[in-house]
C-alpha cells in the first residue's frame, strides 16, 4: 500500500495545503524507532513538501533519499541522535596552508591535501528527474537538466523522485542535481587539529588548492585521535544550489 506523506487530508486530496519537510523526515524516523529529542531538523523548518510517497516498507536512510534529492539536504549522527542540515550556506571557516597537513609530534606531516578528480566519462552529460506532477493527477513527470556537450560525458542520469512537484520545482531539481554533479567532481582530503571540532559534514569550508582559495563541503569527519580531524570535502559552488527555472511554454504543449 503506498504511503502518502502528506500528513493532512488537504495535502493529500491536493487541495492547495503542504506538509513540512522537518515533519516528515520527524515522520519517517520516529516509526524507525527514534525519538523527537533525537532529531535535529531545524534546519528543514519552513520547506514545504506538496506530497511523498513510499510504496513499501524500506529503512529510514532510503525512504529519506529522495527527499534529500529533491530538497538538497544531508543526515549524519550527531549526539544526541541524528542532525539535518541544508546544503548551500555560508562558508563558515577559512583555511590557512600552514593549517592543514596535522600530526601528532614525533610523526610525519602527511600531505597538506589529497586532491581527485572524477573523470568526464563517469559524470552525467544531463539528469532527467522523474516525479509526481502536481498539474497531471500526481501522474508521472519529467524535466531534464542543460546537457553538457563541451565534454566527453556521454550518459544522461534518470533520477526516480517518488515526491510531488510542480513542474517548475521539477525542472529546478534537475538543473540543480547536474550542477552539483560537475562542481562535486574534486574531492579532497585535509587533515586539521582539534580546535575544528565543530564543524560538520554540509558544513562549508574555504581551502587553499593550488593557489587559489576554493568553497568546498564537508561530506563526512573521522577523529583519528583525540587532536587530530580528518575532513572528506568537495568542491562546493554555492550558485548551483539556487534555480529560478521556469518549464517553457514550448514544452509544456509538448509534454501534455
Amino acid at each position: 500500500v503506498a504511503v502518502l506523506h502528506a500528513l493532512t487530508s488537504e495535502v493529500a486530496k491536493g487541495n492547495g495545503a503542504v506538509a513540512a519537510l522537518a515533519d516528515v523526515v520527524t515522520d519517517i524516523f520516529e516509526e524507525a524507532g527514534f525519538t523527537a529529542d533525537q532529531l535535529d531538523v531545524t534546519d528543514l523548518v519552513g520547506t514545504p513538501v506538496i506530497g511523498y510517497v513510499r510504496t513499501r516498507v524500506m529503512q529510514a536512510r532510503a525512504a529519506i533519499d529522495p527527499l534529500r534529492q529533491a530538497f538538497w539536504f544531508d543526515g549524519f549522527e550527531s549526539a544526541p541522535g541524528v542532525k539535518f542540515k541544508k546544503r548551500g550556506g555560508p562558508v563558515v571557516r577559512t583555511f590557512e596552508r600552514e593549517e592543514l597537513g596535522c600530526a601528532i609530534q614525533g610523526t610525519e606531516n602527511p600531505s597538506r591535501i589529497t586532491t581527485n578528480k572524477q573523470q568526464d566519462q563517469d559524470l552525467p552529460r544531463s539528469v532527467r528527474v522523474h516525479y509526481l506532477s502536481q498539474a497531471r493527477d500526481y501522474e508521472l513527470g519529467e524535466q531534464i537538466s542543460p546537457v553538457r556537450v563541451d565534454t566527453d560525458a556521454v550518459n544522461d542520469t534518470d533520477i526516480e523522485l517518488a515526491v510531488v512537484m510542480t513542474d517548475d520545482q521539477g525542472l529546478q531539481v534537475a538543473q540543480v542535481l547536474w550542477a552539483d554533479a560537475w562542481a562535486s567532481r574534486w574531492n579532497h582530503t585535509i587533515v586539521v587539529d582539534a580546535e575544528n571540532q565543530d564543524l560538520e559534514p554540509t558544513d562549508c569550508v574555504a581551502v587553499p588548492v593550488d593557489g587559489e582559495v576554493l568553497r568546498t563541503r564537508i561530506v563526512s569527519t573521522v577523529d583519528t585521535v583525540p587532536s587530530l580531524r580528518k575532513l572528506e570535502i568537495v568542491r562546493d559552488d554555492n550558485a548551483a544550489w539556487t534555480s529560478y527555472a521556469v518549464r517553457s511554454e514550448e514544452r509544456r504543449v509538448g509534454k501534455e
